[in-house]
């Protein structure tokens, strides 16, 4: 077989991550009888793309550090391992008919965080209008808040030329379900919560909130003035496989002369032969991070911000169970389940970061307290800065200083003398040193406070 590349660049590629294998470096062609390049679709091709070099290894080791590094304790962070094969992207462009989904410019398999992002909408869609189970049930409001207006919704879709019958039962059951669904939010007199949302169609909206919601979809024109891509930012997933390779999967379509020729369509017969088509996949097993953090503007409703991550968690609990992630999601590929050791491993991490990030918060505080105490203090004169050190302990509580002051009391003179005499009676006072039987050292103290006291007329 020939490598689709100039001769420059070598025909050793072992060390290349999977996907530079599988699209730069690909060298599964031949000469057909034309004398014409042709790729080879077969399973041994590309099991020679599907291993993980070591470099490879440590890269998507490093990618995924490096994310959860930068993940704040208020993000969601689910750990999620694949119970069924896993594949994406294939319909990008490549020889063999099927592609893959590779993060450029590494070549690593991944899932885009706007794939995720469009399945956990489309789970919260289900939940939002087909049930209300769950301790933080989906509304229509927390989805546009959450993921944006989508004029491709299920609910939105208008009937396409050609529709079958399914087709159709199944586009106006979602109708139906978001009919009902706004129909409730106008009986509580709810609809004008999504003025902001919605603005943009003017008077329209104004004048009738649920009419237009119910319209929107025989009106595209309309859909189009509607831009807001939501609070949530998901990243993207650099997948991680068991046993550091990829696998390839078969699929064997059948009658490709009748569906594929629509001019002179052969008729399917059992004697004809179905054509194997091999393409990559993840296996089972394989683990994926997804990272979601919340960016509300100053429009989104506050109590939003205290439900959101468990509004995602019942969504990506559906999204693995029943939608599924990536292609051929019908086949049974694309389901997922909380990889739970990693997950206990990241709540204990995020609470540590917690606990630090507030003792951190505390500290600095504490640090612009004093610096704030020490400018004031150096602004005042000695004999201001005693009385104001007698305060802070007075009201501390803290009777080492106070005694400690004591000391300068005996050596001032005049109307400072005066002013910590004040001051010393207050702070004896408050702290129990004053009325009723003391030590003997301690009553001389107060004898000398109220002799101070006398002389100046303060007594």
């Amino acid at each position: 077989m020939v490598l689709g590349a100039p001769d420059y660049v070598g025909k050793e590629f072992g060390d290349a991550p999977p996907g530079h294998r599988f699209r730069l470096y690909f060298d599964g062609w031949n000469f057909n009888a034309q004398g014409k390049f042709e790729a080879k679709k077969d399973r041994a091709a590309l099991e020679r793309y599907s291993n993980y070099p070591r470099l490879s290894l440590m890269l998507v080791k490093e990618l995924r550090d490096r994310q959860l590094m930068h993940a704040h304790p208020s993000d969601f962070v689910c750990h999620l391992k694949a119970t069924s094969s896993f594949v994406t992207g294939m319909g990008l462009d490549h020889p063999i008919e099927n592609g893959f989904a590779f993060l450029d410019p590494y070549g690593l398999p991944y899932l885009p965080g706007s794939s995720i992002k469009g399945v956990l909408r489309r789970a919260a869609e289900e939940l939002a209008l087909f049930t209300t189970i769950g301790a933080e049930p989906w509304e229509l409001g927390d989805i546009w808040w959450l993921f944006g207006i989508d004029g491709q919704s299920a609910f939105w879709r208008a009937a396409p030329k050609g529709e079958t019958p399914e087709a159709k039962l199944a586009r106006e059951t979602w109708q139906k379900k978001f009919e009902e669904a706004v129909e409730r939010w106008s009986q509580q007199n709810r609809l004008v919560e999504l003025d902001p949302l919605f603005e943009a169609l003017g008077e329209d909206w104004k004048k009738n909130r649920k009419k237009t919601l119910l319209e929107l979809h025989k009106r595209p024109s309309a859909l189009g003035k509607l831009h807001n891509k939501g609070a949530l930012e998901c990243w993207d997933a650099v997948l991680l496989p068991p046993n550091n390779t990829m696998r390839v999967d078969v699929m064997t379509p059948h009658f490709s002369g009748y569906f594929q020729d629509k001019k002179k369509p052969k008729a399917p017969t059992d004697d004809q032969d179905p054509t194997p088509i091999p393409f990559m996949a993840m296996p089972k097993g394989t683990k994926m991070r997804v990272i979601m953090r919340y960016r509300p503007t100053h429009s989104h409703p506050p109590a939003l911000g205290g439900r959101w991550i468990k509004l995602i968690d019942s969504a990506m609990l559906a999204a693995c169970g029943w939608v599924g992630f990536g292609a051929k999601t019908t086949a049974g590929y694309g389901r997922w389940a909380i990889d739970e050791s990693e997950q206990k491993h990241w709540i204990d991490r995020a609470r540590q970061q917690e606990k630090e990030r507030q003792q951190k918060q505390q500290e600095e505080a504490e640090r612009k307290v004093k610096e704030a105490k020490e400018q004031r203090l150096a602004q005042l004169s000695p004999e201001e800065r005693i009385l104001e050190e007698l305060r802070e302990a007075t009201k501390a509580g803290d009777k080492d200083v106070v005694m400690a002051i004591y000391p300068q009391f005996e050596a001032a003179r005049g109307a400072e003398k005066l002013a910590l005499a004040e001051g010393l009676r207050e702070a004896f006072k408050a702290l129990g040193k004053w009325e009723g039987k003391q030590s003997k050292k301690q009553e001389q103290k107060k004898k000398a406070i109220l002799e101070a006291l006398k002389e100046g007329g303060k007594a």
